[in-house]
């Protein structure tokens, strides 16, 4: 929370959700072991987004509950919950991952179209608090900050510091009375 506190006291926002942005280059600084897809998908049945990157709103307030997880082959399946915010259209977003060819990386298809996989890159996580990751959505790659629910409202430093040491732009997309009213 300090660094959203931060943040709004330097005055970035973002309308109509007054929702602050911060610019910066990832910095690539930070050491950290590289993340295992499969250990990630078992330690985090559900998240919050709390950054994402792009500018357009459609992913505030988003969330991603896990309905499915293969404990052999770690497949899994995520449902990400769109609010709908900011003129957007509420949907959920169904999404097959797994374990990609390498242990940081992993594989998804959205909804049925299994014809179009595409890969995704886990940057950094702890495994218990936050993830760090770039994914496709909507034809562009999202560098976002996930947190575990329980820490939605209590953002640990350290999840802050890897989301900026690893991406580019921060752009607000959890704020909690925001998201806890709609």
């Amino acid at each position: 929370m300090q660094a959203l506190a931060l943040l709004f006291s330097a005055g970035l926002y973002v309308l109509p959700l007054g929702i602050p942005l911060a610019v910066g280059e990832a910095k690539h600084k930070l050491r950290h072991e590289v993340a295992d897809a499969s250990k990630v998908f078992e330690k985090f049945p559900s998240a919050v987004a709390i950054f994402d990157q792009d500018l357009d709103g459609d992913l505030d307030c988003v969330t991603a509950v896990r309905t499915d997880l293969n404990p052999e082959t770690h497949e899994s399946t995520y449902i990400w919950i769109l609010k709908g915010l900011n003129g957007n259209t509420p949907e959920n977003i169904t999404l097959h991952v797994k374990p990609g060819a390498t242990p940081d990386t992993f594989s998804l298809t959205t909804g049925n179209d299994n014809a179009n996989e595409q890969t995704a890159d886990f940057l950094y996580t702890d495994y218990k608090d936050c993830l760090v990751v770039n994914i496709p959505y909507k034809n562009t790659e999202q560098c976002m900050l996930w947190v575990a629910d329980a820490r939605k409202d209590d953002i640990p430093q350290s999840c802050v510091d890897y989301y900026e040491d690893n991406c580019d732009t921060e752009k607000t997309a959890y704020v909690k009375d925001v998201c806890s009213s709609s």
